[in-house]
């Protein structure tokens, strides 16, 4: 059970994803990864269901991640 400062951070996270050019994949790739099963986590599984290779989910996942951090300190700075 998540707690509601967790909760709200989910949202956050999730609405930065909102706003990505690649926002489909991206939302796959991370409710997959973190909320699906043990089978659904393999990049293999992710890749097939998204038609790419799981090299290409592993990029579009590290990049998103990468974009998402930054995102996140840029607006801890304007606080």
């Amino acid at each position: 059970r998540l707690s509601y400062k967790a909760k709200d951070g989910i949202t956050y996270f999730f609405n930065l994803i909102e706003n990505m050019k690649d926002k489909e994949r991206v939302k796959k790739i991370f409710e997959l990864r973190f909320y699906g099963t043990k089978e659904q986590r393999k990049w293999k599984h992710i890749g097939e269901q998204l038609n790419i290779t799981p090299q290409q989910c592993t990029n579009v996942f590290n990049f998103a991640k990468s974009e998402i951090y930054k995102k996140m300190i840029k607006e801890e700075y304007n606080k």
